[in-house]
């Protein structure tokens, strides 16, 4: 059905996407049965507590992309900020 000399914007209005979405499988060449699930480690029952209180959040650091428990308006866990890179910034 789908032609190879097709447009892709021709493309993505007979499968009902946007042609970006059509860009975004072909540039990572999506085959459905290899997509990786994202696993997240998990909380200790102090960590869930923190959670359920709503006072942290569990996200990644953006400095290491480790899974932490961070503050509300934490974005860099403790350990990120304690190194030389941060320490001169405050």
């Amino acid at each position: 059905m789908l032609d190879r000399d097709m447009p892709i914007s021709q493309i993505a209005s007979l499968m009902g996407v946007t042609s970006n979405a059509i860009l975004g499988l072909k540039f990572r060449e999506y085959k459905g049965e290899n997509v990786r699930k994202v696993v997240k480690k998990p909380l200790s029952a102090v960590e869930k507590r923190l959670v359920s209180e709503g006072t942290h959040w569990h996200r990644k650091c953006l400095k290491c992309r480790k899974d932490r428990v961070l503050e509300r308006n934490t974005f860099i866990c403790p350990p990120c900020k304690e190194s030389p890179v941060f320490s001169s910034m405050a």
